[in-house]
């Protein structure tokens, strides 16, 4: 975190919850971390992610409690503190849980048209400054999905946690109807042409969150 007051106390978790070498690796990554661009977070992450894979139980319990700790240290949780939680949870959980994958629930989407919805209001407001242009993009996405009625959500309805109650009902359809959500979502993205760095990682986390490659 940039706030002094909050990254102490990041800091401090990992300090006392987290293997020594852990915390000294990560002190003198800071400032080379900061450096990172946006649309570098992500790779560094997929970098990662396989040498994670090699941790002991015990080792992922711990490196899995400290993140969730530092991503709330603040008591507010942004976009890319979401997008990276879901992308490690989704990478790793099953990996470290021997999960099995979840059973096909859904094989239409007109009774998703809601969690549907929510998905794309969310994009739509990352990647366009003014709603009418957000609603829009809606519009051209729900065309993918053969669900011309859905609209732009008003902002309130559109929270991190109903996103993550949206994803994780999708994450039950079919193969072939992922596919078209994530069609739809592309759709949204490039609506107005233009793709910012906060749009390509909550694509990616809604790809991962249904299992599926971006």
């Amino acid at each position: 975190d940039p706030d002094p007051k909050t990254r102490r106390a990041q800091l401090d978790q990992l300090q006392h919850h987290a293997d020594k070498a852990v915390y000294s690796e990560t002190i003198k990554m800071l400032k080379s971390g900061a450096a990172v661009p946006a649309r570098g977070r992500l790779p560094l992450v997929d970098l990662a992610i396989p040498a994670l894979r090699s941790l002991s139980a015990p080792q992922y319990a711990a490196f899995r409690r400290n993140v969730k700790v530092l991503v709330e240290a603040d008591r507010s949780i942004d976009l890319f503190e979401w997008t990276l939680q879901r992308i490690l949870l989704r990478h790793l959980e099953s990996h470290f849980t021997k999960a099995a994958p979840p059973r096909i629930a859904y094989y239409a989407l007109n009774r998703l048209a809601s969690e549907c919805e929510v998905v794309l209001s969310m994009l739509a407001y990352v990647g366009h400054k003014k709603t009418d242009d957000a609603a829009r993009a809606v519009e051209v996405a729900a065309v993918h999905l053969n669900l011309p009625k859905l609209t732009l959500l008003p902002t309130e309805r559109c929270s991190l946690g109903e996103l993550d109650n949206a994803l994780e009902k999708l994450d039950l359809v079919a193969p072939r109807l992922k596919r078209q959500v994530l069609s739809s979502c592309v759709a949204c993205v490039t609506a107005d042409h233009e793709v910012t760095d906060r749009e390509v990682e909550l694509l990616r986390a809604v790809c991962d969150a249904l299992g599926c490659p971006m």
